[in-house]
């Protein structure tokens, strides 16, 4: 019950933004104390296992200040650098251009809220991993939709299928768009039996 009143009292208060605003400002005076107590705070924000803080906690506003709070671990000599890498180094290849900007930020929330959860966050044997089962879903359904998106883009596939089949597209465009159709199958393990059955009519 306790549990259940916190969640709700995060969200309707707005206390996570709230919070992100606080470690600005602690990233700015370079507060050690203070930016390791907001690392403790949203990790345990994170055990609360709701997926109603996490839609807050993800979205394009605030996601890269969550795993900033991520980065002031009070165990590690130093901080993290998982913002430099999520922004500059991982790199989101367009096989095929992607017209539709839900689709592209539901690639992106997807791949970026993948990371906290295999990198960012401590690993299992720290988190009990049914404690965090609604992060797990967030990301399933996160796969589904993104699935989904694609299968109702019918310029889209049917681009991907003819460059695929084209025999004047070159080796290294070819295996890009083997690794995305690998990838987009890999997705598709989520879906229900009937959607898969869909799924496969539209491949």
């Amino acid at each position: 019950m306790r549990k259940e009143k916190l969640a709700v009292a995060l969200e309707n208060d707005g206390y996570i933004r709230k919070l992100l605003n606080l470690f600005h400002m602690c990233e700015d005076l370079e507060n050690s104390e203070g930016l390791h107590c907001l690392y403790e705070t949203f990790k345990n924000i994170f055990l609360l296992n709701k997926n109603a803080l996490f839609e807050v906690m993800f979205c394009e506003e605030t996601i890269f200040d969550v795993v900033g709070c991520l980065e002031y671990d009070p165990s590690s000599p130093s901080p993290k650098r998982h913002r430099q890498y999520l922004k500059q180094l991982a790199r989101f290849k367009e096989v095929i251009p992607i017209n539709n900007p839900e689709l592209l930020a539901k690639i992106h929330q997807t791949y970026r809220v993948q990371y906290i959860q295999d990198v960012v966050l401590p690993t299992p044997s720290v988190f009990e991993d049914n404690m965090l089962s609604t992060l797990s879903s967030f990301i399933f359904f996160n796969k589904v939709e993104i699935v989904t998106l694609i299968q109702e883009d019918e310029k889209f596939l049917n681009e991907l299928f003819s460059q695929l089949t084209d025999d004047a597209t070159d080796d290294h465009k070819r295996r890009e768009l083997v690794l995305f159709l690998k990838e987009f199958c890999n997705f598709s393990q989520n879906l229900q039996p009937q959607a898969k059955e869909t799924f496969y009519k539209v491949c």
